[in-house]
Formats: C-alpha cells, sequence, structure tokens
C-alpha cells in the first residue's frame, strides 16, 4: 500500500508553526507507519509538507531511519505559486473564486514532485483540500481530526472523515444515521455513558450555575469555547478575531443572555484586549488551576457555540444545543447554523426544533465506537491492518457509514472516561511504553477478518474480586458461618481451604483431573460432620457471596463487545469447580450479553493447563488454532497452553499483579500479609487501576500524580475506616446529634451521611455541620485571666506584626489612631514584630481586655451553638474534628457548664484534659508505624479532609432572628483543585466499598487502624508526588504569608510551624526494603536467618503469617 501525507502549504506552511509540526509529528505519524516495512509490511510512504514543519533535527532524522520519502514545498515555492494565482493563501483556504487558480497550479507542481508515483491513501490533518481528490481519482483521502473527547479521557484520538471517487462522507454519513436503529440496549449504554460523564465532569456546588452567574441576572448562559487564531479559525468564524465575534454576539443577543468564555489554552494572546462587559464571563483565569474548565461548566450552561472546535460533541452527549456557526460539518447535527437560529432559540427554546436534534444520539455513538487512540498508530504492525479493512469496505461499496471501522464500544468509552481520573494530564502526550500498546495488539487480532473465535479466560480475566487471593472471599463468610456452626472459633477458611484440597486428592485417586463445588462441600462435610440443610445453606452462602462481590472487568467488556461488533464466536474456557449454568448467570448478571459458549474443565474433565481442553475447543468449534484468538490472566495455565498448540494468546495480567509493583503496594502490603482487612481495600484499588493492565502508571509513585487516585487510594479508605469507627460510637453511644466542626470535619461527615443511608437505614444521630474556628472563638478568651492561654492556643508566625495580628484576631484597623494610642501606652508599635515584643504585647492584651472585648458586637460561638443544638436543648451531643487540641470543645464544655463528647482523627494525650470524654481514631507518635518512615503530616490532613469550598468562619451575623455564620468563597487555585478532585475520589471509593461489600464493610474496616494511616505516612515521607504536592499551600491566618507548601522541594518532609510535619530524609531504596523484610519477620535473628538461605527458612518456618511471604517473596 501506498501512503501519501498531506500538511497543506497554504494553511500550515506560516502561523502557528509549532502546533503545526506537532500535528504532523505525534498526529499524523507518518515514521510509525512508515516503521511496518521492517516487519515485512508492503508498504510505502510520502509525506508532503512545507519545509518549516521539518526544521526539528529529530523529526528528521526519524523520517530518514523510516524512509519515508519527504516531499518539501519551500517558502518562495508557495509564495510564488500564490502570486501567479494573484491570491493570498488566506483566500486559498477560505475558498475564494481565486483559490481555483492556485489549485491548478499546485497540482501540477505537486504530480512533477511525486512522477508517476500514486498513493491508495491520502491522510491529512483537519484540512483535505478538493485537488487531492481530483489529482488521485482512485485513491481513499482520510481527513484527520480530534474526536472532542481527547481531552475528556486523556488520551489523544483521531477521527478519519474517508472520501473516495467524489464520494461526499458528510452526505453519506447523515444518511447513514437517518437509517440506523439504536437498540434499546445501546440507548440505555448511552445514558450510562451521560451519567458517568456528568459524575466525572460536572463540578457541583463549585464551577457550577451559581459560580457563573452569582446574582441569577441572566436567563440563558451560552458557552463560546475559544480557538488557536488560525487560517482554519478565520475561514469558519469569518470574523479576524474572537474579540470580534464576541462583540457581535453582544450586539445581536439580549441583555438577559451572558457569554460564558473560554479561551483555547494554547493562545497565548487570546484574552488580550478582551472585552470588559458584566456579560462576558471569563474562564481564562482558572484555566491554570481546572485544566478541563471549559468541560466542568458544560452542564451548567444553557448553548453552546461551535466555531471550529470539538466541543460539540461532548455538548451533543449533555443533549446541550449547539450553534455551528462556522460552517463545519457538525453543522448538520447541530440546532442551528446562524446567529439568528441562536436568537430564535433564546426567544423560545421550548417552540425551536431543528433536524439536527434527532441525529446528535446517533452521532455520538458513532464518534464514541470509531475514534481512534493516536498510539494505536503508534504500534507496531496494526495501522497499516486497520487502514486495509477501510479499504476493503470501500472495495465492497458498503454504506459510507460503515466505512470507519468500529474500534470501541459505548461500555468501552464510559471505561475510558473512568480511567482518565486515574491519569495526570502529563500523560496526555508520552509515548507508550512496549506494554502499554498490548492492548492495541488485542484489539487488532479481534478486528482482523481471518480470526472466528475469540475466547475468554473468566475469573480475573472477564470476571474479578476486590481481593488479593481468591481465598480471600471466605474471610467475609467467617462470622456468618460461625454462627451457624455455633462456634466463634471456627475457622470456616481454613476448612473450606482444606476440604478442596481432600476433594481433590479425592478425585485424582479415582482418575478425576477436576473438582466440582458438590464434591468440594462433600469432602467439607466429611471434616466437619454437619447435617445437609447446614451443608447446602453454607454452600449456597458461598454463591451468594461471590455473586455479590463479583464485577464485571470493563476493559474485558469492551473487547467482548468489538467481539460481537465484528460477529466473532465469542467462548468462555475455564478451569473451574462451578458448574458451567452458574457460569452463565454470573456473567449475564455482569452485563455479557448474548451470554458465550463455556468450555469447563469439570465437565470435560482435562485443563487449559495441559492444552487439552484447548484441543477440546478446536475440535467443538471446527476452526484452525490460527482462527482462534484467546485471551487469559495466567501465563502458565492461560496463555503458554494455548500458543504452544498455535493459538493467538495473549496476556492479559490480574490487576493485584500489577498492582504488587507499585509503591503504593510496597508500604501497605505488609500489613495484608500481617493478617489485617486491608486486602479488601487493596482489592479494590488494584481493580479500579488496573482494570486495564496495560494503563500507563508511573508505579514507582503512590497515586500517579493524579488527585482523584490520591483520594481515591489513599484518602478513601483512612476516611471510611474513620467515619465507620466513629458511626459505631455514636450509633450505640444514645446520641442525638454529631457536630462536624468546620472545616476539616467536612468529608468525614459527607462519608458519615453515605453510611447512614446505606448501612445503617438512617438510625445514626443527625449530623451537623458546625462552623466553628479560632477567630470565631476569640470573643470567649476575652478576659485578662484567659488572655495568656489565647496567645498561647493562637501564637503567631515569628514574622507577623503587632497590627497584622490585631487586625486578624480582634477585628481592629491596625492605623485607628485609638489602637495606636493604646499600643504606645504599652511603648509598642503597629510594626513591632510579636515574636520579639511578645511580653511587652502579652501586657498589653491583659490591660486592655475589656476594650477589646467591646469592639466584638452581635452572636457568638455559644449562641450559634445553642440554635444548631435546637429546642430542648438535649444533653447527647458529640462532637468531631481532626485536631489535636479540642479548643473549641473545651470553651463550649465551658460555656455550657458541661463536657461534651469528642471525638478525633489524631490525638496528642498531654494536650487533653478530662481524657476520659475524648477519643481518638489514634494518636500522635514520635515516629509511625514504620520507624523510617515519617508520622502523618497534620497539614496534609487538614487539606484533603477539610471543605474546599469555603474559608473558616470569621464571626456570627444575624439574617432576621437566625445566626448566620460569616463565611467567604475559598480562592480558585491549584490546592483548592487537588482538594476537590482528591475528595470525589474518596467519596467514590467509599461509595463502590460499600456497595461491593454492604454489611461487610462494617467488620472489614474494624481492622487495626495503623493500617490506613501507613499510606498517609508515606505520603508524608516520600517525595515521588512532588509535581503535585509541592504546589498545595495550607492556609493559615496566623501566618505570614497566610500560606506554606505542605511538601518540602528538596524531597524532604521539613517541619514548619504548626504543620508539625516530621524532618527525614528519604531512605535508599534497598535499605528500605531490607527494613520491610525485618518489620515483617519481627526479629533479628529470623531475618538474618531468611538472608543466609530463604528457600530453607521458608520450609522450616512454621508461622503462618510468615509462611504467605513465600507467594510475595515469589512474585
Amino acid at each position: 500500500m501506498n501512503f501519501l501525507f498531506f500538511m497543506d502549504p497554504c494553511v500550515y506552511g506560516d502561523g502557528n508553526v509549532r502546533s503545526a509540526a506537532f500535528n504532523a509529528q505525534f498526529n499524523l505519524n507518518p515514521t510509525y507507519l512508515a516503521s511496518e516495512r521492517a516487519l515485512g509490511v508492503d508498504i510505502d510512504v510520502r509525506f508532503v509538507t512545507p519545509e518549516n514543519l521539518v526544521i526539528d533535527e529529530k523529526f528528521k532524522k526519524d523520517l530518514r531511519n523510516a524512509s519515508v520519502e519527504t516531499v518539501l514545498f519551500e517558502k518562495r515555492e508557495i509564495q510564488a505559486m500564490l502570486a501567479a494565482a494573484s491570491v493570498t493563501a488566506e483566500q486559498v483556504v477560505s475558498g475564494s473564486p481565486r483559490s481555483s487558480y492556485f489549485a491548478q497550479i499546485f497540482k501540477v507542481a505537486l504530480a512533477r514532485k511525486l512522477g508517476d508515483w500514486a498513493p491508495d491513501f491520502v491522510i491529512c490533518w483537519e484540512h483535505a483540500p478538493k485537488l487531492l481528490s481530483e489529482l488521485f481519482p482512485q485513491a481513499i483521502v482520510l481527513e484527520a481530526h480530534h474526536s472532542g473527547f481527547h481531552r475528556i479521557t486523556n488520551q489523544r484520538d483521531v477521527l478519519f472523515r474517508p472520501s473516495h471517487n467524489g464520494e461526499n462522507f458528510y452526505t453519506g454519513l447523515r444518511s447513514g444515521l437517518e437509517q440506523t436503529v439504536l437498540s434499546e440496549e445501546v440507548l440505555q449504554q448511552l445514558e450510562s455513558y451521560k451519567k458517568t460523564f456528568k459524575r466525572i465532569f460536572s463540578y457541583e456546588n463549585h464551577l457550577d450555575r451559581k459560580f457563573l452567574d452569582p446574582d441569577g441576572r441572566f436567563k440563558k448562559l451560552i458557552l463560546l469555547p475559544g480557538h488557536l487564531e488560525t487560517f482554519r479559525r478565520s475561514m469558519y468564524s469569518h470574523v479576524p478575531s474572537e474579540r470580534s465575534l464576541i462583540e457581535l454576539l453582544l450586539r445581536e443577543l439580549p441583555t438577559e443572555v451572558a457569554i460564558v468564555y473560554s479561551p483555547h489554552p494554547l493562545s497565548m494572546n487570546a484574552r488580550d484586549g478582551l472585552i470588559i462587559d458584566d456579560r462576558v464571563i471569563d474562564l481564562g483565569t482558572l484555566q491554570p488551576h481546572y485544566p478541563n474548565v471549559t468541560i466542568n461548566v458544560l452542564d451548567h450552561v444553557d448553548a453552546v457555540i461551535n466555531i471550529s472546535s470539538n466541543i460539540a460533541f461532548p455538548a451533543f452527549v449533555l443533549e446541550k444545543p449547539v450553534f455551528d456557526l462556522g460552517g463545519t460539518w457538525i453543522a448538520e447535527y447541530c440546532s442551528g447554523r446562524t446567529i439568528e437560529n441562536l436568537k430564535q432559540w433564546v426567544m423560545a427554546p421550548d417552540q425551536y426544533s431543528c433536524s439536527g436534534d434527532a441525529l446528535r444520539t446517533k452521532i455520538v455513538h458513532f464518534l464514541l465506537t470509531r475514534k481512534v487512540p493516536v498510539k494505536f498508530f503508534q504500534t507496531p504492525g496494526v495501522a497499516s491492518k486497520y487502514f486495509r479493512l477501510i479499504s476493503d469496505a470501500v472495495k465492497s461499496k458498503a454504506e459510507i457509514d460503515h466505512w470507519l471501522p468500529i474500534f470501541n464500544s459505548v461500555r468501552g468509552a464510559e471505561f475510558e472516561l473512568e480511567q482518565s481520573q486515574l491519569k495526570h494530564v502529563g500523560h496526555l502526550n508520552s509515548p507508550a511504553s512496549p506494554f502499554g500498546l498490548q492492548q492495541f495488539y488485542i484489539r487488532s487480532a479481534i478486528m482482523d477478518p481471518s480470526v472466528k473465535v475469540v475466547g475468554f479466560d473468566i475469573f480475573d480475566t472477564m470476571l474479578c474480586r476486590p481481593l488479593l487471593k481468591p481465598t480471600d472471599v471466605f474471610e467475609l463468610m467467617s462470622v456468618e458461618v460461625s454462627n451457624l456452626m455455633g462456634h466463634d472459633l471456627f475457622d470456616f477458611k481454613a476448612t473450606r481451604i482444606a476440604a478442596e484440597a481432600m476433594a481433590r486428592e479425592r478425585n485424582r485417586s479415582l482418575g478425576m483431573l477436576d473438582v466440582n463445588l458438590t464434591e468440594i462441600y462433600s469432602a467439607f462435610q466429611s471434616i466437619t460432620k454437619i447435617d445437609d440443610a447446614k451443608l447446602l445453606s453454607i454452600m449456597e452462602m458461598e454463591l451468594q457471596t461471590e455473586r455479590k462481590i463479583l464485577r464485571p472487568r470493563l476493559s474485558i467488556i469492551a473487547l467482548y463487545d468489538l467481539a460481537k461488533a465484528y460477529k466473532k464466536e465469542t467462548i468462555v474456557i475455564s478451569d473451574m469447580y462451578l458448574s458451567s449454568g452458574v457460569l452463565k448467570q454470573l456473567l449475564a448478571d455482569n452485563g455479557y450479553t448474548d451470554t458465550p459458549k463455556l468450555y469447563v474443565s469439570n465437565e470435560h474433565n482435562c485443563f487449559k493447563r495441559s492444552g487439552e481442553l484447548f484441543k477440546v475447543v478446536l475440535s467443538s468449534e471446527k476452526v484452525n488454532a490460527e482462527e482462534m484468538v484467546f485471551i487469559g490472566d495466567t501465563l502458565d495455565v492461560d496463555v503458554n497452553p494455548a500458543r504452544n498448540i498455535g493459538i493467538n494468546a495473549f496476556h492479559y495480567p490480574k490487576a493485584v499483579e500489577i498492582f504488587a509493583k507499585t509503591k503504593l503496594a510496597e508500604n501497605v502490603l505488609p500489613y495484608y500479609i500481617k493478617g489485617a482487612h486491608y486486602g479488601f481495600h487493596l482489592g479494590q484499588i488494584a481493580n479500579a487501576i488496573f482494570d486495564d493492565p496495560f494503563i500507563q502508571v508511573d508505579v514507582n509513585t503512590l497515586f500517579n500524580r493524579a488527585p482523584f487516585l490520591l483520594g481515591y487510594a489513599i484518602f478513601g479508605p483512612l476516611g471510611l475506616s474513620t467515619s465507620i469507627w466513629l458511626a459505631e460510637h455514636v450509633g450505640k453511644g444514645g446520641y442525638d446529634k454529631v457536630f462536624f466542626f468546620s472545616r476539616d470535619g467536612y468529608l468525614i461527615k459527607e462519608i458519615f451521611d453515605l453510611l447512614n443511608v446505606a448501612l445503617y437505614n438512617m438510625k445514626l444521630p443527625e449530623s451537623v455541620y458546625f462552623y466553628a474556628s479560632r477567630k470565631a472563638s476569640v470573643p470567649l478568651y476575652l478576659t485578662p485571666a484567659m488572655m495568656p492561654s489565647l496567645f498561647e492556643v493562637y501564637r503567631a508566625h515569628p514574622t507577623a506584626t503587632v497590627g497584622y495580628y490585631l487586625e486578624n484576631f480582634f477585628q481592629l484597623e491596625a492605623s485607628d489612631p485609638i489602637v495606636i494610642e493604646r499600643l504606645a501606652d504599652n511603648k509598642l508599635t503597629i510594626s513591632d514584630s510579636v515574636h520579639k515584643r511578645k511580653s511587652d504585647f502579652l501586657l498589653f492584651l491583659v490591660d486592655n481586655a475589656e476594650w477589646l472585648a467591646s469592639r466584638f458586637t452581635g452572636p457568638d460561638i455559644v449562641s450559634y451553638a445553642k440554635q444548631c443544638i435546637g429546642v430542648g436543648q438535649p444533653n447527647r451531643i458529640a462532637f468531631f474534628d481532626v485536631g489535636t487540641r479540642a479548643t473549641t470543645q473545651k470553651l463550649l464544655s465551658h460555656a455550657f457548664g458541661k463536657r461534651f463528647d469528642t471525638f478525633l482523627i489524631r490525638q496528642v494525650k498531654y494536650k487533653m484534659m478530662d481524657s476520659t470524654r475524648v477519643f481518638s481514631y489514634m494518636r500522635d507518635r514520635a515516629m509511625g508505624s514504620n520507624p523510617k518512615i515519617a508520622s502523618v503530616n497534620a497539614g496534609l490532613c487538614e487539606v484533603f479532609l477539610g471543605n474546599p469550598y469555603e474559608r473558616s468562619v470569621d464571626r456570627y451575623g444575624r439574617r432576621g432572628d437566625v445566626i448566620v455564620p460569616e463565611v467567604r468563597r475559598q480562592e480558585f487555585s491549584h490546592t483548592q483543585f487537588v482538594q476537590i478532585e482528591a475528595q470525589r475520589g474518596a467519596k467514590y471509593f467509599c461509595s463502590q466499598h460499600v456497595e461491593l461489600f454492604g454489611k461487610h464493610a462494617l467488620n472489614i474496616n474494624d481492622a487495626g487502624r495503623d493500617v490506613y494511616t501507613a499510606p498517609l505516612e508515606a505520603l508524608s515521607s516520600f517525595s515521588s508526588e512532588r509535581e503535585v504536592l509541592e504546589k498545595l499551600k495550607f492556609s493559615n491566618p496566623l501566618w505570614l504569608p497566610g500560606e506554606f507548601p505542605l511538601s518540602a522541594p528538596s524531597g524532604i518532609v521539613k517541619a514548619t510551624g504548626r504543620a508539625q510535619a516530621v524532618s527525614i530524609k528519604k531512605q535508599l531504596e534497598p535499605k528500605k526494603s531490607e527494613y520491610l523484610l525485618y518489620f515483617i519477620f519481627g526479629s533479628a535473628s529470623k531475618y538474618q536467618k531468611f538472608k543466609r538461605s530463604p528457600k530453607r527458612f521458608f520450609s522450616d518456618v512454621k508461622n503462618p503469617v510468615i509462611r504467605q511471604l513465600k507467594l510475595f517473596f515469589r512474585t
């Protein structure tokens, strides 16, 4: 096949060279396709480009190495052709009448450079001039664009628009879609995709309607995404600049309509000279903090204007009216094409209709299933096969809407959305590893026309459990089975494992190779001597438990759907003791529609491991080995035996196998090995991250520099465990209400409320978000006797001045003459250092306590607390806070004349009084559970558990008879973005965990609480996440300049003021590994014995916990 890659010299010969060169180098990929020649593919690639796009030496070298013949057009050549046609490049791109003269001249020049060589495919980026079809009438012209979803999925993609022999793709596509009927199943999948889209990208209570229009002035908000200032944008918009377009919209649209403008992130000058108008809501200032701000606000605007961007497609997902004012092909599916259409919709949206609206769902389905990741075309050996599928479709005279091969399903696209949260933005353009490209080899194999059968393993491939080991499922049943057996010490897990071993040994003696569940429980009955009724009850309990925790592996569902789309015979092959009937039901329950044919070892008396079961499949399906593809998670069982008989088998590793190689696993697996219930959390986390085992993840980081994953994997388990601990205490304590102190109690309250609904049937005490702060509590200290205590509790930063302290805590104007006079009486000035003049300033506070108290008017925190407690003044109130001092609890206890029970995450004992009324989730230690790891950074806890939307309460005011906290909105920042994403991840972890385990979650999270702080200790100590953590700032009004970093740039977490972080140097990896093993073995002698001879050590050791290490040591 011959390929001509074409970068239009008129479009890309000038202007944004950097962007154009990037498109040529990474989006069109001429070098990757040409490299297939080394694999024996008959392929010839030529690259037509203006000379300015190949000035990069590396790109030129790559072109030479791949034997790509470059056809250059020098700048002077282009200028000479434009002059001969008396036309400008802009006029050629916009299609002016004289552009046809240039086209004729250019065709002659291009034909001369190419000679007799003719392409089978012509591939262009974003602009395919008509002259290409005229010059190469037999070639398939592919105009490549991004789909509009590439920023959402954090993965660059391509959507081709093919044309051939004068056939118009756009007309043919619309005609085809009009004839298409989407099944009810597909419509439900699209609705599920929409819900997932909104859950991930719609920022309720933040970047929402209230933020965009706080006073509710506007009836309609119209989103205008920005564009790069290029010829193409000018051609579509018909206005010279975005400023001109905004001016036009403001003139034409009614005054109750506002424009939400989001500049293009790569357009450096987009905001220069931006119109200052209260009807223009500029999102440009948010883009440095919120990379997807345009998508984030999409759900909260009323309509979208499209010029030449691809924002229309995500807008279609949310069913937003889109008005295409640029005359692009997207206009066919939009609600209008002119400003007049937009005005008509604004005036009467309920009466407005457009023929394009009916096709929006169908075009979304088309896009989701046809868009292809750019990295697919960078995968050696697959790109040419993809283009051959297009060629075959064109030659077979298929309908135009079937020319593009199906690459994905709606469910697969929804999975991509989920995975996008686990990546950081830097992965968008990063190269994939050979291992990471494996997913594309599998897809290419399934799409291969010569393949007739696609087979899958079932457990850990099609279906997955949130477990590190399959036998952990027996732990979930242990309490119920112990109750049924009438003995608390009955170990169901050990007995069930022993029964299976006994059943297998018995069957081997009878010449049978496998066992089924009935035979296993027959052995179980032989051991336990229980009656048949109990036996059947326990067996059914096991089946029900499996059903409850099994979930589909979503990346495999995408491959399964792909095989179905290509009408392949799908089968399941499993070495398993469950019957095929049970397995079919499990598959159907987990979304595998059109249940595939099953081949199960216990029904055929042979195994995959030996290869015999694969031979049975080939014989039964009447196919040759090379006509079958098989996908499984175990090399020795699924892959190698199949390959040995010629089947194209792919290894699809278990999620936990990949997870075990990460730094997060390194820091938490010891707790699983020592018997804690943390394995259920880790299994859930592993499945979430590595459902697709080939996802590009930096295993040397704790959370892949993705804030959502930081919350999901680290603060999710901690928040869940803390909330269940709190719920169990207050649920049995007879409390009427639990006050969650602002701002630190925000996330725990959210999780507490979730648990109340999901697990406690709304029987927990009422939760109250209680606005409290040190600043708001100051009035309770304003007596001479309490002034030293106030000054001790609220110590200032060493550089804080007297004036700064008075303004921040006593609501005084430092420049007030009365303040200056009173300070002078104590020989102080507002510029004096509080730290250096501590004694004099303290004396000033004591002398002026009554005067300072008189400056505070309005309600105080006690009045606000009485209002929150409510009528009847109930006695049973509990407080929850993150911190260690319980300062507000003491103040309120004193004011009410009684002690309130207080629950804390962290407690430093010496700071507490009457500790019998204080309960803590964990105690502070000089060091963490690992002496070489710093203990938990308090600042991190407060940032990630606290309210990201509001600042601390300043004071209390009145609105009629109601006391209202006066709270300012939190400023937009990188820290806030990371906070919000992390909290979304934490809450999603908790909701998933409860959905997976139900009531079992209460027992699971009752493990040693050191387990859940282990990842946080590691986060406080290691610097692999510096890219994210160094930018986080912890706000504190006592500290100048008001915030400080949570992670030191040096990679050492320094003890900085009140953060109480422990200064510790990062340990070398070998030393850390040695300590890890020493920590598990528990003594130096055992560790030394292990070092001398690991094999002998494991054979001699009797401790079952340590013996389990053998598995992980081998891994």
